[in-house]
């Protein structure tokens, strides 16, 4: 842990140029899935299929690597080596697959490989987010972690909004070049990680009960899995909402503009939760998304949907910059990478039952998709009360 007042941020750089090439990665991936589910001549029930194992798969890999990586922080000084394996792996996986479709002429074979391939490489992919992630903790002090989260938001939600207004030249690149330069910037990210983040000198004194410890790591996983409800939920309805002020053709640009405001809205939501505290800071954020969106339901003007739209950009951003620095306070230093993959295999839980639950029930429309955000953000504003709540008990580590 970083016990200074400053924030390095040449390491929180590198961890954001990470960040930026795994997100990259994942537009690359969902934009061409479907072309090659059509070239291999599969369903799009497999598409779903996919997807659902994939978060399923990872919700179980994160926790498990975080954890591992724990260890080789505890007696190793570095999560280093886990990183690099993982992202040697997904690297390799990534460009196996358009050389699988492309070089296969008559795809019998790649028709049944490329499902357990794209499995193979979103598992690889989830190996090395959390104990990368989980390094931020060294960056800063817990209290200036929200500002320190500030490059990750932004890095995250720049990159990510290419797959709404840059598919098409993503596209023209050509699925080869497109998967090479996914992979070549995990490459070069990873680089760049290991040269800015030497060993350390090991050493963890953990204080509390185990009981109360796994308590907290308990609530970020259900947090996590909240969370991921709310986004699956929200993200379509801002989308629909959009969609009934201006023309079909615009819309992608109007999301692209919505990301990157959401990006650059990271920056005085890290300096509230750093001055409010994080915990307190995601607390309000979780309100004021809430009453954004029940403004959206009871007040449908055009002009009040902007005001709640500019409220509801500035409620989520504080909820999202927050999300790995309220993982790490939580989860204490000694457990940091565990309490990483914990929240996002939550995350990535909740993004698989929602699959399998709720769109089942056709939750389409902006009614229903705004009380189902309502409702995910008041569990999650339930959870983040519980947590705040363990956070006054002052159980925290020394790190040496």
């Amino acid at each position: 842990m970083n016990n200074s007042g400053r924030v390095l941020w040449i390491r929180v750089w590198g961890i954001a140029a990470l960040q930026g090439a795994i997100t990259l990665s994942w537009v690359v991936y969902n934009l061409y899935l479907p072309i090659f589910l059509v070239q291999l001549g599969l369903s799009q029930q497999v598409a779903i299929a996919l997807l659902v194992g994939e978060n399923a798969l990872e919700a179980l890999i994160e926790p498990v690597l975080g954890r591992f990586s724990d260890r080789q922080q505890q007696f190793l000084g570095s999560r280093i080596s886990i990183i690099t394996i993982g992202i040697v792996l997904s690297s390799a996986l990534f460009l196996a697959i358009p050389s699988l479709v492309i070089f296969d002429s008559d795809k019998t074979f790649s028709k049944w490989i490329f499902p357990l391939l794209a499995v193979a490489w979103a598992s690889a992919m989830a190996i090395f987010r959390s104990p990368a992630m989980a390094m931020l903790g060294r960056c800063a002090n817990p209290n200036r972690l929200p500002e320190a989260a500030i490059i990750l938001t932004l890095v995250g939600s720049v990159v990510g909004a290419l797959r709404f207004d840059a598919y098409g030249l993503i596209l023209q690149m050509g699925a080869g070049f497109a998967f090479a330069l996914g992979s070549f910037s995990l490459i070069a990210a990873g680089v760049i990680l290991r040269w800015l983040n030497p060993p350390e000198a090991p050493r963890v004194i953990e204080h509390g009960s185990q009981l109360f410890i796994r308590a907290r790591l308990g609530l970020l996983f259900i947090t996590g899995m909240f969370v991921g409800w709310g986004i699956k939920f929200l993200i379509p309805t801002i989308k629909q909402t959009l969609a009934l002020q201006i023309s079909p053709e615009s819309i992608k640009m109007a999301m692209t503009i919505f990301f990157l405001v959401l990006g650059l809205s990271a920056i005085p939501a890290g300096k509230i939760g750093a001055k409010l505290g994080n915990s307190l800071g995601m607390i309000l954020g979780c309100l004021t998304l809430i009453l954004a969106l029940i403004f959206l339901i009871l007040m449908p003007s055009s002009s009040i949907e902007y005001v709640a739209i500019a409220f509801l950009i500035l409620g989520f951003s504080l909820v999202s910059n927050g999300a790995v620095p309220y993982a790490l306070n939580l989860a204490t230093t000694a457990h940091s990478g565990f309490g990483v993959g914990l929240y996002f295999g939550g995350l990535n839980a909740g993004i698989s039952l929602f699959g399998l639950i709720f769109e089942r029930l056709g939750t389409t429309n902006i009614s229903s998709g705004t009380i189902g955000a309502v409702i995910s953000f008041g569990l999650v504003l339930i959870c983040l009360m519980i947590g705040n709540k363990f956070l006054s008990k002052n159980l925290d580590v020394i790190a040496g």
